[in-house]
């Protein structure tokens, strides 16, 4: 059996290990826990140095779009009706058929159904790009003809223009 002084041996060193091991624990948890606050420090810097970026981003964009908004481009304003016969006679010398046409007022909208060849109504779209009148093309739809030839196209057209 044990004695008592091997008992307050095994006691003793009982405690000393258990405290070693406190000690130990004590010491390198709050190692890992500065090594994973380093670390998330790390990340929110590159995401706070990303965002600066793009806050500088935004910043120049929003300069040139005010430099943009204050120049004062002249555009020579045109009435509904000269936009469509300069329209008109784009597709007359390009032998495009103007099936029908309407011109809606209120919203300043040109809608013309066409037919004619693709490559000819390419062309057509082509040169209005060079009219002066102001315009946008708001919609446009294109399909084979239900006639013969193989390249005859139907197409619906709409011009929005800037009018008087």
């Amino acid at each position: 059996m044990l004695n008592n002084i091997d008992k307050r041996i095994i006691y003793i060193s009982l405690i000393f290990i258990i405290t070693c091991v406190i000690i130990c624990a004590v010491i390198i948890y709050p190692i890992r826990l500065v090594n994973s606050v380093r670390v998330e420090n790390i990340e929110l810097e590159r995401e706070n140095s990303a965002i600066q970026n793009e806050i500088d981003e935004l910043k120049n964009q929003n300069e040139a779009l005010t430099k943009l908004n204050n120049i004062d481009i002249p555009i020579e304003r045109v009435s509904l009706i000269e936009l469509f016969t300069s329209v008109q006679n784009i597709f007359k010398i390009n032998s495009i058929n103007i099936i029908s046409s309407e011109q809606d007022q209120e919203y300043q909208t040109i809608k013309l159904k066409l037919e004619g060849d693709y490559y000819i109504f390419a062309a057509s779209l082509a040169e209005l790009r060079l009219l002066k009148n102001p315009f946008k093309i708001t919609a446009l739809n294109i399909r084979k003809s239900t006639k013969d030839p193989v390249n005859l196209i139907e197409a619906d057209l709409t011009l929005t223009a800037l009018v008087k």
